[in-house]
């Protein structure tokens, strides 16, 4: 009689602590979902990564060249982020911001290129431009995969 009661308790012990896990994992999201910070930098990321694949540098030209990407990259090791977000969504956005840090070098690298063409410091080489293009076209590829799966966190989507 007593070890059924022993194991009745201790059933329900582990049964109220994954009910308060998971109504803990609720509470998070919901914290997440409405945190602007978060909400805030998301959004940011989404319009930035568009501009840099849809080939629009000129909206993004001054975050990169005053830094200011740079703060807003490192604003994920802050608190906030820290505490609320999963490794991997931390993960996964890290890699966007790498990716976007990618494509804009390829591009601008491009540009530096073709204006050392047009001066004539340089010869033109279709191998060389193929390879500046194929390069962009790689890490275009990876951001949008990267921007696919943070699209696609649970923990970031209202």
């Amino acid at each position: 009689m007593s070890f059924d009661l022993l194991y009745q308790i201790l059933g329900q012990h582990i049964e109220n602590w994954f009910s308060f896990n998971k109504r803990r994992k609720n509470n998070n999201i919901k914290a997440i979902k409405n945190s602007k910070k978060i909400k805030r930098l998301y959004d940011n990321t989404i319009i930035y990564s568009k501009e840099l694949y849809g080939n629009n540098f000129g909206a993004v030209k001054n975050l990169f060249r005053n830094n200011d990407f740079d703060s807003i990259k490192n604003a994920l090791d802050e608190s906030d982020y820290q505490f609320y977000l999963s490794k991997k969504t931390l993960k996964i956005w890290k890699n966007v911001f790498l990716d976007m840090e990618n494509v804009y070098d390829d591009q601008e690298n491009w540009l530096l290129w073709k204006k050392a063409v047009n001066s004539n410091t340089l010869t033109y080489s279709y191998q060389k431009e193929a390879e500046l293009l194929d390069r962009e076209k790689k890490d275009k590829a990876k951001l949008k995969k990267d921007i696919r799966k943070l699209k696609n966190r649970k923990e970031l989507r209202a």
